[in-house]
């Protein structure tokens, strides 16, 4: 039965990777990329996906959940330091870090690093151990503030643990999974991070997307249990008949209908993500506002210690990491500078894939210059020359990357 699940696992892999190199030019569709097929109409009105633009409010004081400030969080924003805001997850998470990266730019005091990694998910432990990775990660690039993740494409399939093969969805499975993703919050929690967890959008192959819906109620009730946001962006890719549709009008401003979806049914377009991001990073915002109206005052009245919360790790978890006296960062390891790369070209044919990989990611493209521990705001022009990608072996796409459903 392993063996089996093995050879599945290595053959849907292979079967994505001769397929995403076609689907690459879509994955970052920009503004221009081509106009709607003739005769498309997208009725206007979509009441679910304006509702969804504006998040519910954060809960008593601007706390996400009624969850304390933590104290880097605090020391950070009164020193006017940038807020660190990791992204973790597979080749969706990709696309979801460079959208964040775009939308929380450094000029701003935002910091995002990008710690996803295509074809991994909570069902593939053999693979990589998503909770040891990240412990890894965060200890060499430095303490992170907010962790937004998205997992889950990959996960549509059976687990095989503790010496037996667990159906999808089955109790043993949600048992094994939710074990691992509570381990997961849990870290994050023990380093004194605050999670948001961003769901996945509608799919169009009709079986796949019955396996995601089923994933995100799995992970809306994880989250809920966990007292963790959960961020459903499966309004903002449907029409008003709940339908999946390539091109939708911007919730925001009615525009004309835009491509938002990448050619596989899958990921989004660069607008995509874009569109399923820009409430999280508000609401990730009037998070680190809130902070700031608690902090700067207590550094003015010389108080900021007595501000600041403390968090107590629970028994065996791993602990925060280490700040100096002066409550000020210690300066983490060098990191070479990464920028979602240029906008790749639009390829003309459309390639069907079956639901079996998530997708891509963005390639980290290295910038020339002393290395730096932070990824700065790239500076694009309004329409950068366009470059096709080289194909990858693996499921994904070049930086920005997007996604990975299986």
């Amino acid at each position: 039965m392993r063996t089996a699940l093995v050879l599945a696992d290595r053959t849907a892999v292979l079967f994505l990777g001769i397929a995403a190199g076609a689907a690459i030019g879509y994955a970052f569709g920009s503004a221009g990329i081509a106009p709607p097929p003739a005769g498309l109409t997208v009725p206007a009105g979509n009441a679910r996906a304006a509702a969804a633009v504006l998040p519910p409010s954060a809960g008593p004081g601007g706390l996400e959940y009624g969850r304390p400030f933590q104290p880097h969080l605090l020391r950070a924003v009164a020193a006017g330091e940038p807020v660190t805001i990791g992204v973790f997850g597979d080749s969706f998470g990709d696309g979801v870090f460079t959208a964040l990266y775009r939308l929380l730019p450094r000029k701003d005091r935002f910091r995002v690093l990008k710690f996803s990694q295509q074809s991994t998910g909570f069902t593939r432990y053999g693979r990589l151990n998503l909770q040891e990775h990240a412990d890894r990660q965060i200890a060499e690039d430095g303490p992170v503030d907010v962790a937004v993740i998205s997992f889950g494409a990959n996960d549509t399939q059976g687990v095989y643990a503790e010496g037996h093969a667990a159906p999808l969805m089955s109790p043993e499975w949600q048992r094994i999974v939710g074990a691992r993703v509570d381990g997961f919050v849990g870290l994050m929690r023990a380093r004194g991070v605050a999670v948001y967890w961003l769901g996945l959008p509608k799919m169009r192959a009709a079986a796949f997307d019955a396996d995601i819906a089923a994933m995100n109620d799995f992970y809306r009730r994880r989250m809920a249990a966990l007292r963790v946001p959960f961020i459903d962006v499966h309004p903002l890719t449907v029409d008003p008949r709940g339908d999946y549709a390539a091109y939708l009008p911007d919730p925001v401003n009615g525009k004309e209908p835009r491509l938002l979806r990448a050619n596989d049914g899958i990921h989004m377009s660069m607008n995509g993500y874009i569109v399923i991001t820009r409430a999280l990073a508000q609401r990730i915002r009037r998070y680190v506002a809130a902070a700031e109206r608690i902090a700067l005052p207590a550094v003015q009245s010389g108080s900021a210690a007595a501000a600041s919360p403390v968090v107590v790790a629970p028994p065996g978890s791993p602990q925060p990491a280490i700040r100096r006296v002066d409550g000020r960062r210690p300066a983490p390891k060098p990191r070479r500078e990464l920028r979602p790369a240029p906008e790749a070209k639009r390829v003309s044919r459309s390639v069907e894939q079956p639901p079996a990989e998530a997708g891509s990611r963005p390639r980290a493209v290295p910038i020339p210059g002393p290395a730096t521990p932070h990824v700065e705001a790239p500076s694009v022009p309004a329409n950068p020359a366009p470059k096709t990608p080289p194909a990858e072996p693996e499921a994904g796409i070049v930086t920005p990357r997007i996604g990975d459903p299986k």
